[in-house]
């Protein structure tokens, strides 16, 4: 995640409590995995397993309020689990452990934890593990730790349903990329970089607080951190129908580099502007499909302000120590 190393070394808790979304990822034997993991780390734990109308951040409270009060939470599933998660639990000084049991699970990735899940447990509660904080972003009053899109990024993941993610997994994707692609739908924005405003002509906008899109080696710019306390603007104004394709495939596959893109300095199909900013603001000229940390929201009316800043207060993730 950093090019320099600053975390703090985290002891092995002694309780903790597991919010497990059954309906992320692929089926896996988790609680079996957990239970496992547990015993052999000489770790209680206790878990909540997620249904889809519960108040997580009331579940942790209950958690937390326990005459034996969990040292560190889990978030079991995917990058929504651990958003929500990471949300409820910022500025408790409470450790947040992400168990990747997801599609995507970029925040796992981000700390340095494989992608099979009982290696990341072995890793997270067996293994040196350090602390470290994590920013948030601050999207028009909800909480985002992974990124927002507006236009053909919020339109993609709102054509690729669950029950496709459940079969294909990120293959999903495939096809609602081609009908992105397709559509060409150019956004009309006009955005404001600290004071600094500017129209752009737009694919997609991209508020990102993590540099990864996948479960793949896709990584826009290896800028990007999460825990710079900057927020990271990417415009992508042009995209061939193979630019595009080939950020698909590099979102599934590390090998993969993404085209124009670091790393792939000699094609020029994908058009990348990476600015950083304190805040941001954006208003489009037109209704503009909107996603948080994978989740579509309503679309965003023309003329309608949203406002980015990072937040004041951080999440402590559990991560594996080098």
């Amino acid at each position: 995640m950093n090019d320099t190393h600053d975390a703090e070394p985290l002891a092995r808790p002694a309780r903790v409590h597991v919010l497990i979304n059954p309906a992320s990822g692929a089926d896996q034997a988790v609680l079996a995995i957990l239970a496992r993991t547990f015993a052999e780390a000489e770790i209680g734990w206790t878990c909540d397993v997620l249904q889809p109308d519960d108040d997580v951040g009331a579940l942790i409270d209950a958690a937390l309020a326990r005459d034996e009060r969990p040292d560190w939470i889990a978030a079991s599933g995917g990058d929504g689990t651990v958003s929500l998660a990471a949300s409820a639990m910022a500025g408790r000084g409470v450790p947040l452990a992400p168990l990747p049991g997801g599609t995507g699970n970029v925040v796992a990735q981000e700390l340095g934890l494989a992608l099979d899940y009982e290696r990341a447990a072995r890793a997270l509660f067996l293994g040196p593990v350090e602390l470290r904080q994590l920013d948030l972003v601050d999207v028009g009053g909800v909480a985002c730790i992974l990124r927002a899109g507006l236009g053909a990024d919020a339109r993609l993941m709102a054509s690729a349903d669950r029950a496709a993610k459940d079969r294909l997994g990120w293959a999903a994707y495939l096809g609602a990329a081609i009908e992105q692609i397709s559509a060409d739908e150019v956004t009309r924005l006009q955005v404001e970089v600290d004071g600094e405003s500017f129209e752009a002509d737009v694919l997609t906008a991209l508020v990102m607080n993590t540099s990864r899109l996948g479960r793949g080696g896709a990584v826009l710019s290896r800028r990007v951190r999460p825990d710079d306390g900057v927020l990271d603007l990417l415009l992508i104004r042009r995209g061939s129908v193979a630019a595009v394709l080939r950020v698909l495939r590099s979102i599934i596959d590390e090998t993969t580099p993404l085209p124009g893109a670091e790393g792939a300095p000699g094609d020029r199909n994908l058009s990348v502007e990476h600015i950083p900013a304190r805040r941001v603001t954006i208003t489009p000229r037109d209704e503009v499909a909107l996603q948080i940390d994978g989740d579509v929201r309503p679309a965003l009316p023309s003329g309608c302000r949203l406002e980015f800043g990072v937040r004041d207060d951080r999440v402590p993730m559990v991560a594996p120590r080098p």
